[in-house]
């Protein structure tokens, strides 16, 4: 249990909306997980690996209840992936290679990319056309669907780390040193034939998330200088003219990834399990630290995304309470709102590995409870305060549904 408890359940309740992250899955060990991107809210891949050894690749159709393992004969690291639609993904990574996939996964097709640089990021700004970007300043494009790919001159030899672009003209790119110094923010208002630097940083940048061809935020950090300095956000509404700071972070958690689901709402992943958002465009930002460090993040729609990082680990983010709604229930409470106790019952045939975590709104844990078999356990209310709580309902190791009780 102390393995549910510690390991497999975490939740940060945020905004007025309770919109919340959740462990699905690894997170004690495994690949480094670099990329995630979901077609839609259940169905989607993410991609990494283990230097020196294998690619991974996985998929899933069930908003990540399950996991299956795809074959893709990809020399080292996949760093990262981008769908076009449920079948057709492109894969990018290291030593310059490209794969693609046009039958949900089935198999992966290696194109030739020209490059033998690392390529950390791809991106498509429709169905069509796409980027990716990687080792000492390069960027490719493609107008065929990743079949073939040219060469854009970047106009700098520094690494590029991460590419998204606010429409089919207008991108953005950012760069950072090895020791994470450095930062350069990239952009092109041409479709990738011209970029110039629009903010330059003397600590690195390895996040962007691009709203539109006018509102931008981008982060970095530099874990490796003397002193170390602090984590940051910095944000233009302008298109790159002017740069504002808006959020400085804590030592030793660098902002890797970062993407809006919202006009108003963006969340940043970072090291050492930091996760940062805010609901008000980067006025204000909610901080919480857990679990392991972050290397991708990706919103399926306002109200669905995923990041993943080290150890295998793969978080979801849901603004509903109840997950898989589209499904039947996997257990029922009753009563509820709940006065002096309730009776869960489960729906599903997992009783033998279900147990139920429930935690108030900030995120502590205050009741964990096995099924041991049985198909019925009850609650008492205890000494739970007034209010609204979250149960996640967990079959080996795996956060299967969640809901809303309420203890008047």
């Amino acid at each position: 249990m102390k393995k549910i408890l510690f390991s497999i359940v975490f939740v940060l309740v945020s905004f007025a909306s309770m919109a919340q992250w959740s462990l699905i899955k690894g997170g004690n060990q495994g690949p480094e997980l670099r990329c995630p991107y979901f077609v839609n809210g259940k169905v989607g891949w993410v991609v990494g690996g283990i230097a020196g050894t294998k690619s991974s690749v996985y998929k899933t159709v069930d908003a990540g209840k399950n996991w299956t393992i795809q074959t893709a004969t990809f020399t080292g690291v996949i760093r990262a992936i981008h769908a076009i639609d449920a079948n057709t993904a492109v894969a990018c990574g290291e030593f310059g290679n490209i794969m693609k996939t046009t039958n949900g996964g089935t198999t992966w097709l290696a194109k030739t990319s020209g490059t033998g640089n690392l390529l950390r990021s791809i991106y498509f700004t429709n169905s069509t056309t796409g980027y990716a970007a990687g080792g000492l300043g390069t960027i490719l494009k493609t107008t065929d669907a990743g079949e073939t790919w040219s060469a854009l001159s970047s106009g700098i030899t520094q690494d590029l780390i991460n590419i998204r672009f606010g429409s089919e003209n207008v991108g953005y790119a950012v760069s950072s040193s090895s020791s994470f110094s450095n930062g350069i923010i990239l952009k092109t208002a041409d479709a990738g034939a011209t970029w110039t630097q629009v903010y330059t940083n003397t600590q690195g940048l390895l996040s962007v998330a691009v709203l539109n061809d006018k509102t931008i935020l981008a982060g970095g950090g530099d874990n490796l200088g003397t002193p170390y300095s602090h984590s940051y956000i910095v944000k233009s509404t302008d298109g790159g003219t002017t740069w504002a700071e808006v959020f400085a972070g804590i030592n030793y958690r660098t902002m890797r990834a970062g993407e809006y689901n919202t006009e108003q709402s963006a969340w940043f992943l970072g090291d050492a399990g930091y996760i940062v958002g805010t609901a008000d465009g980067g006025t204000t930002w909610s901080e919480l630290t857990v679990k392991n460090g972050y290397l991708g993040i990706n919103f399926a729609n306002a109200d669905s995304g995923y990041g993943c990082g080290i150890a295998g680990l793969i978080i979801r983010y849901n603004n509903v309470l109840r997950i898989g709604q589209d499904d039947p229930a996997s257990f029922n409470v009753y009563p509820n709102p709940m006065v002096t106790g309730a009776t869960i019952s489960l729906t599903t045939n997992a009783a033998d590995n279900s147990s139920l975590v429930i935690a108030d709104m900030q995120g502590k844990i205050v009741r964990t409870v096995s099924f041991n078999g049985e198909r019925n356990v009850t609650i008492d209310r205890g000494d739970l305060a007034s209010g609204i709580y979250v149960i996640d309902l967990i079959t080996e190791d795996q956060l299967v549904e969640r809901q809303k009780l309420v203890v008047q």
